[in-house]
């Protein structure tokens, strides 16, 4: 949490020092696409939280109308997704759709069960989103994002790469969808709720808890509900 809370900071931060005079974005200008998901990521929020949520939300940062979220979110998104979706378009990692509308649409009409409420917006869990942003990377070509690769993996060595499947060894303590890397380095499937755990990562529903003497996977946590 005091990572995440200094990040947020250092981002009001350049929120406020930018300029008129900055440099140009590249070819592949995300800028005005990454302001609108801002401003509907922040208008989820709004709709789905109460103002005793926010303070979770955003990491104890204070934040208590949309346009401050505005800034904070809008901030990180020029700051850690555009640039890295610009660069990937210009070197040819990804192509850019036609369905831009469609993915800010998607994004609008999550519903609050559905609805990830943080600042840091991930679109590339929205289908609609990325079929916008396209990945062109093959099995085995060099990779920075697991959204440049078809197979929707980049290993750890920089590289797409087929998701370890049940019982092959994990890639950089990750596994296939539906699969958490075990304390032996091997993916297993997830357990369903009420069965026992050891962290999070283990439950189908990521929320290990104390009961009693022990720990089992219970309903996901959530804020906003």
């Amino acid at each position: 949490m005091i990572r995440f809370t200094m990040l947020l900071m250092f981002v009001f931060t350049l929120v406020g020092c930018s300029s008129e005079d900055s440099e140009p974005n590249s070819a592949a200008d995300l800028s005005s696409f990454g302001t609108e998901v801002s401003k509907i990521q922040c208008s989820k929020i709004f709709e789905c939280c109460q103002a005793d949520d926010l303070s979770e939300v955003f990491s104890g940062v204070e934040v208590s109308t949309q346009e401050e979220c505005e800034s904070a979110v809008d901030g990180y998104v020029r700051v850690f997704v555009v640039p890295g979706v610009e660069q990937a378009v210009d070197g040819g990692s990804a192509t850019l759709g036609s369905s831009e509308s469609a993915c800010l649409s998607a994004l609008q009409s999550q519903s609050c069960d559905a609805f990830s409420p943080s600042p840091n917006v991930d679109i590339f869990r929205i289908e609609a989103c990325r079929d916008f942003i396209q990945p062109n990377l093959e099995t085995s070509e060099f990779c920075s994002q697991d959204w440049e690769c078809k197979s929707g993996f980049c290993a750890g060595e920089g590289s797409c790469a087929t998701p370890p499947k049940e019982t092959e060894p994990c890639a950089s303590q990750r596994c296939a969808e539906g699969l958490f890397c075990n304390a032996e380095n091997v993916c297993v499937r997830k357990v369903a709720e009420g069965e026992d755990c050891d962290r999070n990562e283990a439950c189908a529903s990521n929320n290990c808890v104390e009961q009693d003497t022990m720990r089992v996977c219970a309903p996901p946590a959530r804020v906003c509900q």
